[in-house]
């Protein structure tokens, strides 16, 4: 069931709560262009935990801003400390995917107390020029398929590094990412991200080293695809010797993103949340 609240500057925004609505928080950060559904095939596995899965503003449920400028991760991080407030969650492990990685650490740098861990699903400080200019020839764009039997094929056929994947799971991808209209198929999120993304890709170098200086205080878990363009096996490298509070899971046959239903990434994702979970408080 989709629930909404009021931003702080009069948005209303959805999230949505999948598992055990008394257990134990965990926050679920979605990528860029993506919403809470990027949690549907994780949530059976965690179905002792709540876990809380919103929708950006411009994304899936959530009101579009009228200033593009917004969609940022600073103002993306506040959005979801007022929901933290809103539903009374102190604090909370966070799983961050893409986008949602960074969001987590700024949310970590603005309010410590209340990040109790990220774990990190393929991204990091250092992220890919190459996975960046992938990105940017598709966000904001119309999909050139008409269906969605043919965007799922469109996906099987083009999300790089990816093998072994059942044509079904293409097709749930299709069906979270798209919306059937009588004029075909379209984004199910608002098309002046492209501008934020254009902008971001044109800076540079993206490096938030300075950013994650906060997992020295935080622990964390990095879940990385084996064949990602966004998150390197060097900058993993680097992140384990810098921050040594960490847990680490390569998953094989996979590019950016993995799903979370691999079995490397819920290894990670269950060992994570018991060491900051005792199990007597999940069973109540």
């Amino acid at each position: 069931m989709v629930s909404y609240y009021i931003s702080h500057d009069g948005l209303k925004l959805a999230y949505r709560i999948m598992g055990k609505f008394t257990g134990a928080p965990v926050i679920c950060l979605p990528g860029i262009t993506r919403n809470s559904t990027d949690f549907d095939y994780l949530a059976p596995h965690l179905n002792k935990y709540a876990l809380i899965c919103p929708d950006y503003r411009g994304r899936g449920m959530s009101d579009w801003d009228k200033d593009p400028e917004n969609y940022n991760a600073l103002t993306e991080a506040k959005d979801i400390l007022q929901l933290m407030d809103l539903l009374d969650i102190g604090s909370a492990p966070i799983i961050g995917t893409s986008r949602g990685g960074i969001i987590a650490v700024i949310m970590a740098n603005l309010d410590p107390e209340r990040v109790l861990g990220i774990i990190f699903n393929d991204i990091g400080p250092e992220i890919e020029r190459t996975g960046l200019k992938r990105i940017n020839e598709y966000i904001g764009r119309k999909p050139a398929a008409k269906t969605i039997s043919e965007a799922a094929e469109n996906l099987k056929l083009f999300s790089e590094g990816f093998t072994g994947v059942l044509q079904k799971r293409w097709y749930e991808e299709a069906n979270k990412h798209y919306i059937k209209t009588p004029e075909g198929l379209k984004i199910n999120y608002d098309p002046k991200l492209r501008e934020g993304f254009k902008q971001y890709l044109a800076s540079g170098n993206v490096n938030l080293w300075q950013e994650f200086e906060i997992l020295r205080h935080t622990h964390y878990g990095i879940i990385r695809g084996k064949n990602s363009d966004i998150l390197s096996a060097e900058t993993v490298e680097k992140m384990l010797k810098r921050f040594p509070d960490g847990m680490y899971k390569e998953v094989s046959l996979r590019g950016h993103v993995p799903f979370l239903d691999e079995w490397e990434s819920l290894d990670l994702i269950h060992a994570f949340l018991k060491s900051h979970y005792k199990v007597s408080r999940l069973m109540t």
